[in-house]
């Protein structure tokens, strides 16, 4: 009878403990979703992929074929600007502290596109403005500060050559529009 006793009470402690463990696990497994990266391709001309090298910050991002492209996250930081655009980083999957960014070069006619620490956001060039062209399915990335918050991420459709921004609309052989591959 003792033992009878004992079963009931540790099958009920035992169904007890699942009834409040269960539910708390899968409360932390939905809360924690996955973040999906991708490559980033211009949307016509050559649609080269954004390439970087290496892995260091101050990398230059490049034109790369599809298949050398580099994965990237796009990360939303909570807050809009400029019309309701929503302000994201373009964070380099494979080294999550390094985003796409612009170095500012008063030297060169477009600013260059570089590996730079997301942690700075505006500051360091890596907040960007997600403008989408429903039509195209293709989107803008427009810079959300720095020195003129009125340029966008370019390509001049050249394999290895380096990404800029310019202003909207610039000269033939100037790229704006990106897609995502997977």
């Amino acid at each position: 009878m003792r033992r009878l006793f004992r079963r009931k009470v540790l099958v009920t402690l035992a169904a007890l403990a699942s009834f409040i463990t269960i539910p708390a696990a899968g409360i932390v497994a939905t809360a924690t979703p996955a973040m999906a990266s991708t490559t980033i391709c211009m949307a016509s001309g050559n649609m080269w992929c954004i390439g970087a090298a290496s892995l260091s910050s101050g990398a230059m991002a490049v034109n790369a074929r599809p298949a050398n492209g580099r994965q990237f996250t796009i990360v939303d930081k909570g807050f809009t600007c400029c019309g309701g655009f929503e302000v994201r980083q373009i964070q380099l999957t494979a080294a999550p502290t390094l985003c796409l960014g612009i170095h500012f070069d008063p030297t060169h006619a477009g600013d260059l596109i570089t590996l730079r620490n997301c942690s700075g956001g505006n500051s360091n060039g890596t907040n960007w403005i997600q403008i989408t062209d429903a039509s195209t399915a293709s989107v803008r990335w427009q810079d959300n500060g720095g020195s003129d918050a009125s340029v966008i991420l370019t390509s001049d459709n050249v394999l290895g050559s380096q990404l800029q921004v310019l202003s909207l609309g610039c000269t033939p052989n100037c790229f704006q529009r990106w897609v995502p591959i997977n």
